[in-house]
């Protein structure tokens, strides 16, 4: 019974840790650094609609928000064993609740040569 209870403890633990430490996402500041169209696509942007007006082209991006972070992974770590691990009981739905993914639009706007000229975030 105690080996069975050891189990299961184990397997709940560190789900907050987890879900915490799941990266995704690019943050605003990356893509204010972009430099190309490439670089917004390997930012994980994308194409959402395209217009070519004269001499540049505006296309709107897709970009999921940055998402996860090794500061609260460690932090529930931390409470997970300081609590007996019953801090999983409140961190695993406060996680939950984070782990929805939202996005933010972009509008650029490139020159003839496919370089970036402005970036406005929407």
């Amino acid at each position: 019974m105690k080996f069975l209870a050891l189990i299961t403890l184990l397997l709940l633990t560190s789900c907050s840790v987890m879900m915490a430490a799941d990266c995704k996402g690019t943050g605003i500041k990356t893509i204010e650094r972009a430099m190309t169209r490439e670089d917004l696509i390997a930012c994980g942007a994308t194409l959402v609609s395209s217009d070519k007006q004269e001499d540049h082209k505006i296309d709107m991006f897709r970009i999921c928000h940055e998402k996860g972070s090794i500061s609260r992974a460690l932090v529930n770590g931390l409470l997970d064993i300081a609590t007996g691990f019953f801090w999983e009981l409140a961190a695993t739905p406060i996680e939950m609740s984070y782990g929805k993914e939202s996005y933010y639009r972009v509008k650029v706007v490139f020159d003839s040569e496919d370089k970036i000229e402005s970036i406005e975030i929407l």
